[in-house]
């Protein structure tokens, strides 16, 4: 489990993306900053049960042809996604250049680029499915970057306990209100997930 000071510090990060995005140019340098320092022992410090939510979520997600991850770190849910999807052109995004450059030398066959994911640099309906696990959520930028028909998966490795954590509440509200369908929220122990579809 997170430290309790950086659980607080990751839900209020998550408070800001979900609340107040605007906030978030003030904050972008210092988080990209922190996770550049952190990507050389990532590795080393990642929780066995960190992609258990997203395993246990991809058989509900169909077979999409052009998949994102955001937040994908040293790339070890987007080798998951990859390894599910064979024949997908998978992508991973992070806002750590550092964090890019682990992946892309440990994972094939994903294109890794380091990016915001409040503004991703690809065009509107590019994807059939975005994922992430344990960043905090664009809702905007999701609903923009999905075609008609495509799937959001969000996923916790310690549900509510996760340092960046929106609650299922508020991913219920939030994405009803961009007219996602089918949102459905299911427990993955430590942790769980979140899907909707964009009408």
């Amino acid at each position: 489990m997170p430290p309790r000071r950086v659980r607080i510090m990751g839900r209020t990060l998550s408070g800001i993306v979900a609340h107040a995005p605007w906030l978030w140019g003030v904050m972008r340098g210092p988080v990209q900053r922190f996770w550049d320092r952190m990507a050389g022992g990532w590795d080393a410090n990642e929780s066995p049960n960190r992609t258990q939510a997203l395993q246990s979520a991809l058989g509900e997600v169909g077979e999409p042809a052009r998949v994102l991850e955001i937040g994908s770190g040293t790339g070890s849910g987007a080798a998951i996604l990859k390894a599910r999807f064979p024949q997908a052109e998978v992508t991973g995004v992070d806002l750590s250049p550092e964090m890019v450059r682990i992946a892309t030398a440990k994972v094939p066959g994903v294109t890794f680029e380091p990016a915001d994911a409040s503004r991703l640099p690809f065009p509107d309906g590019s994807f059939d499915l975005i994922a992430q696990n344990n960043v905090p959520v664009y809702f905007a930028e999701i609903a923009r970057g999905l075609a008609p028909g495509g799937k959001v998966l969000i996923t916790s490795t310690f549900g509510p306990a996760t340092p960046y954590y929106t609650p299922h509440k508020v991913l219920k509200r939030r994405f009803g209100k961009l007219g996602f369908t089918e949102l459905r929220s299911e427990q993955a122990p430590p942790g769980d997930w979140f899907l909707a579809t964009k009408a």
